[in-house]
């Protein structure tokens, strides 16, 4: 039983590689504002010391997730 894989330049396959890339990029960015928003927005019943580790911590998923998305999506 051998499993095909469909050719490299099928023109499905590169629009759906494109949206994927499209969805991750776009997920980093909404991370990265969720970030800034958390940092900057006035927010009294949550301390500034977790906000600012939550903040962090969506800084850096989203750096993995352009990493993932780069090396994924390179075309190499």
């Amino acid at each position: 039983m051998s499993s095909e894989l469909p050719p490299s330049n099928d023109p499905l396959l590169t629009q759906q590689r494109a949206r994927q890339k499209t969805s991750v990029l776009l997920a980093c960015g909404l991370l990265v504002l969720s970030a800034i928003a958390l940092v900057t927005l006035p927010l009294n019943k949550v301390p500034f010391p977790i906000r600012a580790m939550v903040a962090a911590g969506d800084v850096v998923i989203a750096a993995v997730l352009w990493l993932v998305a780069r090396q994924k999506f390179s075309g190499k």
